[in-house]
């Protein structure tokens, strides 16, 4: 009887988001119900997201949309325009575009062979740190590509978690790249994500040229690479 009904998304329910990672039964149920509206075409709203692991979970899965439930730096931003109380956004979650890994490509550049990248770690495809246990003697573009999307997964769900403000895939793919350069944790306390989240886009994208220092000695100094590269990530954010 399920067919004889006019449905056209389907919302999970913040007790399955939950048991994500906990219990096994329920998630099981959980990635059924995904690959049933999948197979249906509908589009799935997951309540109650809380946590950047449950993010990946779900954006991996196909669920477009995601109402996450505010952490306390976000409820501070909302407050400062006046909203208060239990918040839920809807915000769709996102993947690079290929436009955007090709540019990471270009950016990371490429080696088919392992090396030592400029602070001795071993390296391979475009910019994949080589991991204890990974063993590689050379790889193809295709590979390398692959090896790239898996290691940009948790610079995705952290823009998808942190931003609270509709992204295009352009702002979307240049917030990545930054992420991914500078970290989680420096995102997440930076200025950048503070501006973008009270909707000023023009004053994100000026706070991106910031990020172009590395610290020698203790000492932050602008490094003529970075500066190219978030001089690249504005103008691809801007587009």
């Amino acid at each position: 009887y399920l067919e004889w009904f006019p449905l056209d998304k389907l919302k999970i329910d913040r007790s399955c988001v939950t048991a994500i990672g906990h219990d096994a039964r329920k998630t099981a149920l959980l990635e059924a119900m995904l690959l049933l509206a999948e197979k249906l075409g509908l589009h799935v709203v997951a309540e109650g997201v809380e946590d950047p692991s449950q993010v990946a979970f779900l954006a991996q899965r196909g669920c477009e949309y995601l109402q996450l439930i505010m952490t306390r730096r976000v409820k501070i931003l909302l407050a400062m325009l006046g909203i208060t109380g239990v918040v839920y956004v809807v915000t769709k979650a996102r993947t690079v575009s290929q436009n955007g890994l090709n540019y990471l490509k270009g950016e990371e550049g490429w080696s088919a062979k392992p090396y030592y990248d400029d602070a001795g770690i071993p390296t391979i495809g475009y910019g994949h740190r080589i991991k204890p246990g990974e063993h590689f003697v050379s790889i193809t573009p295709t590979e390398g590509e692959a090896l790239l999307r898996s290691d940009l997964q948790w610079a995705e769900v952290a823009v998808n978690s942190l931003v609270i403000v509709p992204l295009n895939q352009n702002q979307f793919d240049a917030l990545v790249d930054v992420v991914y350069n500078i970290g989680e944790g420096a995102f997440a306390a930076s200025t950048l994500l503070g501006v973008l989240n009270v909707g000023e886009y023009a004053g994100a994208a000026a706070q991106i040229l910031r990020w172009d220092k590395i610290h020698v000695d203790g000492v932050a100094q602008v490094n003529a690479g970075l500066q190219a590269r978030r001089a690249k990530d504005q103008q691809l954010f801007l587009a």
